[in-house]
């Protein structure tokens, strides 16, 4: 009975604003014969007042009603014939009581932020399944601008108010919505629960889907509509997939040159000797030198390439790893060392701005030199492999000694970002991480040219610049399923 009452009351609020939100209210037709009724430039006011007469309606009309009429109805009721003036002079009416008010159709919007002629109809349905708060949001966007979604959480009511065609949409909406729902509890094998849940998200019913991971066992618990199940556990199956898997061989080399290639080196013609270039993606700089340079060999070896590199200059293979890397993941390769270095903290104690000790402390930090190179490639379904590449080098340069005593080392540090597409099996080739050494030879003939005063015509000293260059020969191979190359 409580919960009766309380749907009532609703109803009778929602009755009760629908007035005041501007909503038409039937009026009752009153008891009229039918009849002809013939109008011609007759003053507005005047043609409404001689059908109020003929039909015992009780008019108030707003002073800022005017104009003239002109029409001619043949056997119509005297209610009808005033619906039809009332629409064709845009004029618009409200009833309160047995009073109706009649006012322009302006005013009525400006009252009400509707339109007179936009009917309203109250519609209360009882939810079986669905809750009314998670069906909100739809229906918002559904309703017109002068609808209204009302919700009562005790009786598992919506009440909707708006023009026919509107309720009319948001019952179907609800009905497709209010059924019962499941809940299905699925193990992952390969995907992380964490992926699949917000992946999955966007296939759950809007207002009725919910899912929730355990992190623990990988598992995603989803309760929606019985009917979608089948295709969330559709995409399921899309989604928790067994990765494919990238073998990476590397060989990381360091080519030293002489002052003679200052201006760089251009790469494409260098390993055009000995390989069929494909997919450069970075500019040849002005003078034939590169600033990065990043192409797949799709006729080149390891071997062939190191002895066009050794034509150049001196060639130093620093490592070649090999690396497994995931579809999608990144893999990290590091050539070098972690260089540490002293560092002094000092820690007060105190209340205040008042310092009462202060402790001074001594901490190792740490940087890396050498090489790193993050990889992270995607394999396409025609074979071809989209490579993401970022390769960092760091190098002492010097070294700075505080005031402390502390040595500080002072490091050059260069990267290049770049994305290469090659095919399964085709080497890549990443050049361009540049460093550059200025270094002072003395030549003398022994005991004669240390004389620095008389040694002068047995001595000579030279400048030479040496530019270290980074090269990385990667190879990448598509994994079967067992386990050997594609």
């Amino acid at each position: 009975m409580r919960v009766t009452a309380q749907i009532l009351c609703l109803f009778c609020a929602c009755v009760s604003i629908l007035p005041a939100l501007g909503y038409c209210v039937e009026i009752t037709r009153p008891s009229s014969d039918i009849s002809d009724f013939d109008f011609s430039n007759t003053d507005i006011r005047d043609g409404l007042r001689a059908l109020a007469e003929k039909s015992g309606m009780q008019l108030a009309i707003s002073s800022d009603v005017s104009g003239t009429v002109t029409i001619s109805l043949h056997d119509v009721s005297a209610r009808d014939a005033f619906e039809a003036i009332i629409r064709s002079q845009d004029l618009a009416y409200e009833k309160k009581g047995e009073i109706i008010h009649v006012m322009p159709m302006k005013k009525y919007q400006e009252l009400y932020g509707k339109s007179f002629t936009d009917e309203r109809v109250f519609e209360a349905i009882r939810l079986k399944y669905a809750e009314g708060e998670g069906l909100i949001e739809k229906l918002t966007q559904i309703k017109s601008k002068g609808g209204a979604v009302l919700v009562d959480e005790a009786s598992g009511s919506i009440f909707l108010i708006d023009t026919p065609d509107t309720v009319y949409d948001m019952r179907k909406y609800i009905e497709a919505i209010d059924m019962p729902r499941k809940t299905e509890i699925y193990e992952l094998r390969y995907a992380k629960a964490a992926d699949v849940s917000v992946l999955l998200k966007e296939h759950l019913t809007a207002g009725v889907g919910e899912i929730s991971l355990d992190e623990r066992t990988n598992k995603v618990i989803v309760t929606d509509l019985e009917p979608h199940f089948a295709k969330i556990e559709e995409v399921l199956k899309e989604l928790d997939v067994k990765p494919r898997v990238i073998s990476v061989e590397v060989k990381i080399v360091e080519l030293t040159t002489d002052d003679d290639h200052a201006m760089g080196i251009n790469w494409t013609a260098l390993f055009s000797q000995t390989a069929v270039v494909t997919s450069k993606l970075a500019p040849t700089l002005p003078g034939g030198g590169t600033s990065s340079f990043a192409a797949s060999l799709t006729s080149g070896d390891f071997s062939g390439t190191m002895e066009t590199l050794q034509a150049v200059g001196d060639v130093d293979l620093i490592s070649q790893p090999y690396l497994t890397i995931m579809d999608g993941e990144e893999g990290v390769i590091t050539v070098g060392v972690r260089e540490a270095y002293v560092t002094d903290r000092s820690t007060s104690t105190g209340e205040g701005n008042e310092a009462i000790s202060t402790t001074i402390s001594e901490a190792v930090e740490f940087i890396n030199v050498g090489t790193e190179l993050y990889i992270t490639p995607h394999i396409s379904d025609d074979g071809y492999i989209t490579a993401n590449l970022l390769i960092k080098s760091n190098s002492v340069r010097d070294t700075l000694t505080t005031a402390k005593g502390n040595v500080v080392p002072i490091v050059d540090s260069t990267e290049t970002e770049t994305r290469v597409i090659a095919k399964d099996g085709t080497m890549i080739v990443v050049a361009g991480l540049k460093e550059e050494r200025r270094s002072d030879t003395v030549y003398k003939t022994p005991y004669l040219g240390d004389d620095r005063a008389l040694g002068a015509p047995f001595r000579n000293e030279a400048t030479y610049d040496r530019i270290k260059y980074t090269i990385i020969l990667m190879r990448p191979r598509i994994l079967t399923s067992e386990g050997g190359a594609s």
